[in-house]
Parts: structure tokens; C-alpha cells; sequence
């Protein structure tokens, strides 16, 4: 019995464990099912990061380039902003140059009262086209604040005086009145706040038929750093309707439809202002009654100098002449029109420069002469005005040289470029007599070791509102475009036929061989040159009232921009058989006008 029962516990073990094998085995299958399974698994989420990560990857690189394409977009679109600033300004420097010395002269009613709607019209085609430049720049995020001390009380001087004479031949009663407790010295940006009043005064003129203007500023607080400004323009025009107050500073706005034809204007300027505001930290707003006439308002934050004695600026008299026939002046510009002008313009207050056709040329004259100011264009041929100033910083370092930039490219970000190649100061073309007397009494002033004044010379020229129109006849119709304008040249000129025959022997002098010229440069394929050139003839030619070849030139130029560009030839060669026939009848026209 206790045999058997060893057996029966040998065999029952070995069924026990034959069972826990199997056992084992089903687990071991079980185990080697989940561990396939969890290697499937594995797999696929490995082809699914792979995935996600490819994707990820494809996704930055679409980002990045989406950021580039958008960067570069943006650097186009600011270099499109410079370039039509440029190309607007420059064909108008001869045309306000010589409307400003024409008005100095002898004149008859009639005619002083043509060339003052010259004057007028060049000024509002300015706000124009000044309206237009900001609100790009503003949407491309472009358009930077400068802060520089400044005295309000002068600046509203400026603008009381430059309104003051079109508030009386409207017949309206004009009135500034400033809190004598705003600091006199205040930090911000005195041009745009220049720029606020002076949008707000042009309406309140614009739409007040009788009655006055009233520009109000007062103090709302003042700190140990900084104060709270309020500006207020008060008139007794027409009005607005409260349900269009609430959208009058948008873009494109007008109190109402009817306004485009019997007032004019873009609807830009007062959301430009609101614009300008925010970015002052401020706001800006509106109180009206239709038939009551509007209060606009606007609040700004200003800072404090801790100096708060106010610098006293020297005031340019507008009617005593000024003199600087001691000053030696260097004038940089490559454009015999543009030459002929500042020279006139100089001469005006009894400045004779020398001049230079060139960086190149100027550096020599530096280098033999030592000038008290020097006036320096940018776009010139074979060194052009940023290189020249930094030759000049370079080789001249021991010598106090005051460069002046003049160019028509005027935005902050060329203002920028000048300052930082060397430039002391900066003059938007077209230039005017008070800005280039205003430059030269400053520096005048420093030259007898008086403290240069905070407010420059470009802040000046903007303050006084030049004419800056644009290049309009470049987009008129061919039948409407004449081979030669004789009447438009001559106004360019102030009337003076003797200036207009002697422009046009210059011009025929050194251009009558410009397509040979022009296509020479075409056959080397000096694209770069070939463009330069082509901007330097329809420069003059639009000076000179060669509207056919103007705009012949300037397809030209757009078409060696498009090829430096990366573009085509297609269109070089009609486009340049066409500039040689303009050329011919606008040198045949202008010699039979000079032997009339």
C-alpha cells in the first residue's frame, strides 16, 4: 500500500506537472501572440513618429519659407515705398524751387495770383501723396516714432504762420491759444505732432466758409518725467453728422459722399492721425453738431527733459532777406536742372559754391578746401552721396565737415541710412529757400559756437509743408502727352525765357546723342548703368517740358529695372526705337523754339 501510494504520488506529480507545462507552453503562446502584437505595435508607432515627424519638418520649412516669402515681400514693398517716393518728389524740385524764388520777384496781380494756385495746388497734391506714403507705411508696419526735445510753443508759431495768410483770404479769424503752464521744453515727435495739427487745421480751412479757427493746447497733468497734452482744433464749418463721427477716422472716410467733388482729399489724413496717437500713447476724438461746426481732439503723453530751459531757435524772417556771403559752401549734385536751381536758390542769399558733378569730384574738393557745409545728393553716377560721406568720415577724420544729405527719398528709414553713413543733417527735395537757409543759419550758429538747435532742417521742410507733386503726365494718355510743353516749362523756370533757352542748349548740349548713349550701355549689358542713365534724361526731360520723351525714358527705366530684376528682354528693343524718335522730335522742337 505505501508502494502504490509512492506511485500514485510520482504519476499524480508528473501529471501536475505535466499540466503546468502545457500551462507554461499556453502562456509562453499567449506571451509570444501579445509580444508580436507589441512588436506591431511598436513598429507602427515608429512609422507614425517617423511620420509626424516628416511632417513637422515639412511643415517648418513650409513656415520658413512662408516667413521669407512674407520678409521679402515686406522688403519689396518698403523698397517700392522708397523708390515712388523718390520717383514722385524728384521731377517736382525745379517746379517748387522756382515757383518759391518767382513768388520773391516782381510780379503782376495776375500772374502772382497764377503762381500762387501753383503754390497751393503743390501743396495739397503734397498732403496728398505725404498721406498715401504713411497709411503704407503704417499698414507694412514701417513708419517709427523720433523723439527729440522740442518747444511747442515755436512749433505752433510755424504752423500759425504758414495757415495764417489762407485763413484771411477766406475771410476766417485764425487763433492759437497755448496753456503758458505746458513746459516749454518737451521729448517726442514733434514732426508728427506737426503733422496732426497741421491735418487738423487743413480741414477745419477746408470745410469753414466764415466764421473761425481756434487751435487750443492745455495741460491735463504733469509729472516729474513727463506731461499730458491736450490739442484742440475748434471751428464753425458745417458740421458732421453723429453716424458718421463714429467712422471718420477710419481710412478712406469722408463726412460724406459729396465731399470728394466739392472739398477733395483721400479720406487718409484722419486716420493717419489716429494712427499717430495710439502710437503716442494717446487717443483722439471728435465733438460736433451739423450746422455748429467741430472740435477735434487729441491727447498725447509727452516726456520732460530734466533740463526744462527752453532752447531758443533762430527764426527765419520770411521777409528779411538773409546773408550768408561768408560761408563756403560745396554743392554735390550730378543734375544740370537740379544744379541750376540750388545755385539760384543760393545765390538768393548771397552763397556762391563751388560745385561738384560727383562724389568723386567732391572728394578732390574737400581734400584742397575747407568748406563750412557741404550739400550732398545721394543718387549720383560713379560714387553716389552715402559712399562719398563715408569716404569723407574715413580719410578726413581730423576735420570738422558738416554734410548735408539732399535727396527726394524721404522716409525715416533713408533719413536713417544718411545719418548712419556720416550725414550731419537731412533735406527732403524738392528743396526750398527757407530749408536750405534754415540749415545754413544753424549751421552758422555753430560755427560761432552757439548750441545747434534740436529741430532740424528735414523737420523744418516738412513743417513747412513743401510741394511735393507727382510725376502725373507719366500716366496720361499718348495722344495727350505734347513733344515739348512749352507753357509747363517756363512756369519751371519762373517765367524766365533766358533760363529756359539756356537749359535747352544744355540739354542739347549733352543729350541729343542719349539714345547712342542708351545703347551703348544696352549692348555691354550695364543694366545697372543703363537705368541710372535713363532716370538722369527723364529727370531733365521732365524739367526741360519734354513730356513724350519723359515717358518714353521711363518705360525705359521700369524695363531695366524688370531686367535687373531677373526679367526679360522682350520689350528693350521697340521700347528704345521709341526713345530715339521722342529724342529726335524733342531736340528738333526745342532748336526751333530756340531760333524763334
Amino acid at each position: 500500500m505505501a508502494t502504490e501510494s509512492a506511485e500514485d504520488k510520482i504519476k499524480a506529480l508528473e501529471k501536475t506537472l505535466a499540466e503546468e507545462r502545457a500551462h507554461s507552453a499556453a502562456i509562453e503562446k499567449e506571451l509570444a501572440v501579445l509580444n508580436a502584437e507589441m512588436t506591431s505595435s511598436i513598429t507602427s508607432q515608429k512609422r507614425f513618429t517617423e511620420h509626424l515627424e516628416r511632417l513637422v519638418v515639412e511643415r517648418t520649412q513650409e513656415a520658413s519659407q512662408a516667413r521669407d516669402e512674407a520678409l521679402a515681400a515686406s522688403k519689396a514693398k518698403s523698397e517700392f515705398l522708397a523708390t515712388m517716393s523718390h520717383e514722385i518728389r524728384t521731377p517736382m524740385n525745379a517746379i517748387v524751387g522756382f515757383t518759391e524764388l518767382l513768388l520773391k520777384s516782381s510780379l503782376t496781380e495776375k500772374q502772382r495770383g497764377h503762381v500762387s494756385n501753383i503754390d497751393v495746388s503743390g501743396r495739397n497734391l503734397l498732403q496728398i501723396i505725404n498721406d498715401i506714403l504713411d497709411f503704407s507705411k503704417i499698414e507694412a508696419g514701417k513708419l517709427d516714432l523720433e523723439y527729440i526735445d522740442f518747444n511747442v510753443f515755436e512749433l505752433c508759431e510755424q504752423i500759425e504762420a504758414i495757415y495764417l495768410t489762407q485763413a484771411k483770404e477766406k475771410g476766417l479769424e485764425l487763433s492759437f491759444i497755448l496753456d503758458h503752464k505746458i513746459p516749454q521744453t518737451l521729448h517726442g515727435d514733434s514732426l508728427r505732432i506737426n503733422q496732426i495739427i497741421t491735418n487738423l487745421i487743413s480741414n477745419a480751412l477746408k470745410f469753414t466758409s466764415k466764421g473761425s479757427i481756434t487751435l487750443m493746447a492745455r495741460l491735463l497733468s504733469k509729472g516729474d518725467d513727463n506731461c499730458e497734452v491736450e490739442f484742440s482744433c475748434q471751428d464753425t464749418g458745417i458740421g458732421i453728422l453723429p453716424s458718421v463721427q463714429e467712422k471718420l477716422f477710419s481710412a478712406f472716410t469722408q463726412a460724406d459722399g459729396s465731399t470728394t467733388r466739392q472739398y477733395g482729399g483721400t479720406g487718409l489724413g484722419l486716420s493717419i492721425c489716429r494712427k499717430l496717437v495710439e502710437k503716442m500713447n494717446g487717443d483722439i476724438w471728435v465733438e460736433s453738431q451739423m450746422g455748429h461746426g467741430s472740435n477735434f481732439k487729441f491727447r498725447v503723453t509727452l516726456a520732460v527733459p530734466q533740463n526744462q530751459q527752453a532752447q531758443s531757435t533762430q527764426q527765419i524772417s520770411r521777409d528779411e532777406h538773409q546773408s550768408f556771403a561768408e560761408m563756403n559752401v560745396l554743392l554735390v549734385e550730378d543734375n544740370e536742372i537740379n544744379q541750376e536751381l540750388a545755385m539760384e536758390l543760393l545765390a538768393s542769399v548771397d552763397v556762391k559754391p563751388d560745385l561738384a558733378q560727383n562724389g568723386l569730384e567732391a572728394l578732390e574738393n574737400v581734400k584742397i578746401k575747407n568748406y563750412d557745409l557741404v550739400f550732398m545728393d545721394i543718387q549720383m553716377p560713379l560714387m553716389d552721396g552715402l559712399q562719398t560721406v563715408r569716404r569723407i568720415r574715413e580719410d578726413f577724420k581730423d576735420r570738422d565737415i558738416y554734410v548735408v544729405a539732399m535727396t527726394a527719398n524721404a522716409s525715416n528709414e533713408d533719413r536713417k541710412n544718411c545719418m548712419e553713413a556720416g550725414m550731419n543733417d537731412f533735406i527732403s527735395k524738392p528743396i526750398s529757400l527757407q530749408a536750405i537757409s534754415k540749415v545754413l543759419a544753424e549751421r552758422q550758429q555753430q560755427l560761432l559756437g552757439a548750441e545747434r538747435q534740436p529741430q532740424s532742417a528735414f523737420s523744418a521742410s516738412f513743417s513747412a509743408g513743401q510741394a511735393q507733386p507727382s510725376d502725373q503726365q507719366i500716366e496720361a494718355p499718348a495722344n495727350d502727352i505734347q513733344v515739348f510743353n512749352t507753357e509747363a516749362a517756363l512756369q519751371m523756370m519762373g517765367n524766365r525765357e533766358p533760363l529756359l533757352q539756356r537749359m535747352l542748349g544744355m540739354f542739347l548740349d549733352k543729350y541729343k546723342d542719349a539714345d547712342a548713349q542708351l545703347e551703348e550701355l544696352v549692348k555691354q549689358e550695364s543694366w545697372q548703368e543703363a537705368q541710372r542713365f535713363a532716370h538722369t534724361v527723364k529727370g531733365v526731360a521732365s524739367n526741360v517740358g519734354a513730356e513724350e520723351l519723359k515717358q518714353a525714358v521711363y518705360d525705359l527705366e521700369m524695363e531695366f529695372k524688370s531686367i535687373l530684376g531677373g526679367g526679360q528682354e522682350s520689350t528693350l528693343t521697340p521700347l528704345q526705337t521709341f526713345f530715339s524718335y521722342a529724342l529726335e522730335r524733342f531736340c528738333a522742337a526745342a532748336a526751333a523754339y530756340q531760333a524763334s
